[in-house]
């Protein structure tokens, strides 16, 4: 199964160490294909840079370790859906670019659509591992 990563898991994943988006990104490394989309890597980054003031060798690394999966051009096109959050548009576009049968978010925004949206199935961390896990 094809799964993509929001850019709140993938940081979740880093950040809190045997967390559920930690627990989560291993199993989806072990058991399914990680696919990533270059507009999250590129918002991830700069979220670990400015938000949370992660060193710059320490996000190239991270960055290093998730591009030897599956990496997802930026669309040409936003989707869209979820009209509150142009940034949720492009994150939506590159899944269902990347063919991904999920979509593990927390963003409120995107879940809300879930049921607006039949390309992809889009899941809570929580509802991803008491579904698949």
């Amino acid at each position: 199964m094809r799964v993509f990563l929001d850019t709140n898991v993938i940081i979740s994943a880093l950040l809190w160490e045997g967390g559920i988006c930690d627990r989560l990104m291993h199993a989806v490394l072990e058991e399914f294909e990680l696919i990533v989309g270059e507009y999250v890597l590129e918002e991830t980054r700069k979220m670990l840079l400015q938000k949370f003031s992660i060193e710059e060798t320490d996000v190239e690394t991270f960055d290093a370790e998730l591009r030897e999966n599956e990496v997802i051009a930026q669309p040409l096109n936003p989707y869209h859906l979820p009209e509150e959050d142009p940034d949720d548009q492009w994150v939506l576009a590159s899944a269902i670019e990347g063919k991904a049968q999920v979509l593990v978010t927390g963003d409120k925004d995107l879940l809300n659509i879930a049921n607006k949206i039949s390309e992809v199935t889009i899941l809570s961390p929580r509802e991803f591992m008491d579904t698949y896990l």
